[in-house]
């Protein structure tokens, strides 16, 4: 396998203000991104996972980073290290998902088990990346990787994974 390509967040915007007297612009322009290569050191992956699902209201889509997950070409994807995490909620959701690392068994995504970014409204994102020695995964003891959607209607979510093997 041999993964390439980019992670990236661009932010541009401008504001322009204007008066009879005067115009005033400010702009911000910023990119923050990661070239990957195909490897596994530092800066490197060589395993991928990709899935949308809709979640029940109420109901935890639980990921096994570690277990049993496949890819779109039918093989195993079972990580060592997560380097990236980019989720995505619906366009068309009503209710908010949480992304967390469960107290019990989770991956080390956030600093203590069972913390959490809640309220990913429809259309809203979230990328983590951890480019370097990427983020442990442990079979059976840190491995999981949690996302709750709120109650009241079911919700869908997109998940990208990145990382070694």
């Amino acid at each position: 396998m041999s993964i390439t390509g980019r992670v990236a967040v661009t932010v541009d915007l401008e504001d322009i203000r204007s008066s009879d007297a005067a115009s005033l612009r400010e702009k911000i322009s910023a990119a923050f991104g990661w070239d990957v290569l195909a490897g596994t050191g530092a800066g490197q992956a060589n395993l991928m996972w990709q899935d949308t699902s809709t979640i029940g209201t109420g109901e935890t889509w639980s990921l096994d980073l570690a277990g049993t997950m496949v890819n779109s070409l039918g093989g195993p994807v079972v990580f060592s290290k997560i380097k990236a995490i980019a989720v995505k909620a619906g366009d068309g959701n009503t209710t908010a998902l949480t992304i967390s690392r469960p107290a019990a068994n989770g991956a080390a995504v956030f600093a203590a088990g069972g913390d959490a970014l809640q309220d990913l409204d429809a259309g809203d994102a979230f990328l983590l990346t951890k480019k370097g020695a990427g983020i442990t995964v442990t079979a059976g003891s840190a491995d999981l990787l949690y996302i709750t959607n709120a109650a009241g209607a079911s919700a869908e979510a997109s998940v990208i994974l990145l990382g070694l093997s």
